[in-house]
């Protein structure tokens, strides 16, 4: 019999999940989509730096980036926590966010998640239309794109092998 080895990624962020998916496991779990501002916040945690450790460059000892050379993602916590005890703030998977895709503006909005609805029964739905913002950059992403202050977008129903996404509350 063949030797069938079987590899899990249980310790992994969860990716090729698109936007409307990650809302809804969020609230599944009573939680939700981090807004820009507050992941910005969370990301930089406590410092005025390029990324969430200081301004000491990239290496393949901060993060999953294309420094990494590992080509895919890794075990969540594998990187050191910020000063807040976050792990992979930058690196491994771009993150999506409730918000939509505009100018950023660091001052608090009064509805990131452009493009809810409501059921008679006052239950929500969301028809996004437009691309969402993605921050952290990726396993294969450049220095630049684990800049804390850098973002992206990517379509709501796009599901990719390095986008995914953490919970708030």
């Amino acid at each position: 019999m063949d030797d069938i080895r079987v590899t899990t990624k249980a310790d992994h962020p969860v990716v090729n999940v698109n936007w409307y998916a990650a809302v809804a496991y969020c609230r599944w779990e009573g939680k939700r989509l981090p807004a820009e501002a507050e992941w910005v916040d969370a990301a930089r945690g406590g410092l005025k730096a390029l990324f969430p450790w200081g301004d000491e460059p990239v290496d393949k000892t901060r993060a999953n980036s294309a420094i990494s050379r590992l080509g895919t993602t890794s075990p969540v916590g594998q990187y050191p926590a910020n000063r807040y005890g976050l792990f992979d703030m930058v690196g491994n998977v771009w993150e999506f966010l409730a918000d939509q895709w505009k100018p950023y503006s660091s001052t608090a909005q009064k509805n990131p998640v452009a493009g809810e609805n409501r059921f008679l029964d006052g239950t929500a739905v969301l028809r996004a239309k437009t691309r969402r913002v993605i921050r952290a950059g990726s396993f294969d992403g450049a220095p630049v794109n684990l800049w804390v202050k850098y973002r992206d977008s990517h379509p709501p129903n796009g599901s990719r092998e390095f986008v995914g996404f953490r919970c708030a509350k």
